[in-house]
């Protein structure tokens, strides 16, 4: 009976909450997990249950899967705004049946936090896990890589059942699951780029005999294929493999497949979608059309041209120091000029709060000078932080601009159209990062020619 009334209740208070345009908050599981704490595990579930976690990536993968199988008809529980916790779980599936707890939709996808996931991935029982990678993210949040993966490990192995679709060049998350059915996507050492790491990778000792492992090549930070000369230990082979990457496609498999993004980390996301739509049943064609009217969500990474000056927004999470890592070494593969606004403190910080910084001695802001940097702009309550690590990382110091009010760093930027503009951005500071954007083309359309 508890179950029902938790089930009525929020039910109702979602439908008052849709009323008044609330409709993108978890309180509704909050209140059902409030009167009936069992409710995830029993409410009934579609048909099928997507679950996505991993440390990088989730959204995009989440987004993608939704928009393609929302195009082909499909009824879908989906909390669109990410809510990737338990009550957004709850608030998910409720919204996924009827007042009898029957499912009216086809479909569930779940944005899975990897910290709640040995917890949750039990009660949700899904059909698919895709684990976009591990990777070192905030100290705060996320400890260590290998807390992480056990977390994760734990959730799969209460539910042997599961599915899992894998990163077989990320030597974390390729070992989940040893019970579980697996599905492996790699990608081919396809140029000779030299990646480049001042921070050891989260990768280096093999998990069977704790020898140093031998890397063959890396695509970026610890993902790449490696072997251990002790024992022997190496990368999975991929079930599907990435051959060939040209600036609009990729050939996956023998198929080529549009480019959503130029980053390589977006390349593993999309196949990773790719290859969950083939275990739906979906074949070749229609997903080659429906990537093509497909986009990474505009919060992750967007281009912007104003009068012939490019502005590009890029999430770089704070507080995930391979995040941004990832997003810099990304950028040294890009020849041209740029300059970069720096916008990463948490909404939570300021000048008084004792949040700890190690983040920023663990990211490799040395990349900075293997670009075509003109400035970069630092910005935020945490600037003098910022400022003292760019010099300690060699930037020179003439190159970096100071703004405390984040509103006024677009006044510091030049418009000579020589160069590329990048705004990255924490995950929480999307608004703020849009009002910079706003605010710069705005000053273009007064001052550009």
């Amino acid at each position: 009976m508890k179950f029902y009334l938790a089930l009525w209740a929020s039910k109702f208070y979602l439908f008052i909450s849709k009323i008044f345009g609330q409709a993108n908050s978890d309180r509704a599981g909050l209140l059902a997990a409030r009167i009936c704490p069992e409710v995830l595990s029993k409410v009934n579930k579609p048909k099928t249950v997507i679950a996505v976690t991993g440390t990088n990536g989730k959204t995009t993968v989440t987004h993608l899967i939704y928009n393609i199988l929302k195009n082909d008809g499909k009824k879908i529980g989906f909390n669109i705004w990410n809510a990737n916790t338990r009550a957004g779980h709850i608030r998910c599936l409720i919204d996924s049946v009827n007042i009898f707890n029957k499912p009216n939709k086809d479909v569930a996808i779940l944005e899975c936090d990897e910290m709640t996931s040995d917890t949750t991935f039990p009660e949700i029982k899904p059909n698919y896990v895709i684990v976009t990678n591990i990777c070192r993210d905030s100290i705060r949040r996320n400890s260590y890589p290998e807390f992480i993966f056990d977390k994760i490990n734990k959730g799969v192995n209460k539910t042997k059942d599961s599915v899992l679709i894998l990163n077989a060049d990320d030597p974390i998350s390729s070992f989940l699951g040893k019970d579980n059915k697996k599905i492996f996507v790699s990608i081919d050492k396809i140029n000779n780029d030299e990646v480049y790491n001042n921070i050891s990778p989260d990768f280096i000792v093999c998990p069977k005999c704790n020898t140093v492992v031998n890397y063959e090549y890396k695509h970026y930070r610890h993902i790449g294929k490696f072997k251990c000369p002790n024992c022997k230990l190496e990368s999975f082979k991929g079930d599907y493999r990435v051959t060939k990457i040209d600036d609009k496609s990729f050939v996956l498999n023998g198929v080529e497949y549009p480019k959503l993004s130029e980053n390589l980390f977006n390349i593993y996301n999309e196949s990773l979608v790719i290859v969950l739509l083939k275990q739906l049943g979906y074949d070749f064609k229609f997903i080659q059309e429906e990537l093509k009217k497909s986009f990474i969500p505009k919060s992750r990474e967007n281009l912007e041209v104003e009068k012939g000056i490019n502005i590009y927004s890029q999430m770089a999470k704070g507080q995930n120091s391979s995040a941004l890592s990832t997003v810099l070494e990304n950028l040294t593969k890009l020849n041209n000029k740029k300059q970069i606004v720096l916008l990463l403190d948490e909404v939570y910080d300021n000048p008084y709060s004792s949040e700890t910084i190690t983040w920023l001695y663990d990211s490799d802001f040395e990349l900075l000078n293997k670009l075509n940097l003109e400035k970069i702009v630092v910005t935020g309550p945490r600037y003098l932080d910022y400022i003292v690590r760019l010099k300690l990382a060699g930037v020179p110091e003439e190159k970096i601009e100071v703004s405390k009010d984040y509103k006024e760093a677009y006044k510091l930027l030049n418009l000579d159209k020589k160069s590329d503009i990048y705004v990255l951005y924490e995950v929480e500071e999307r608004p703020m990062s849009r009002e910079v954007v706003e605010s710069l083309k705005e000053r273009i359309r007064n001052e550009v020619e």
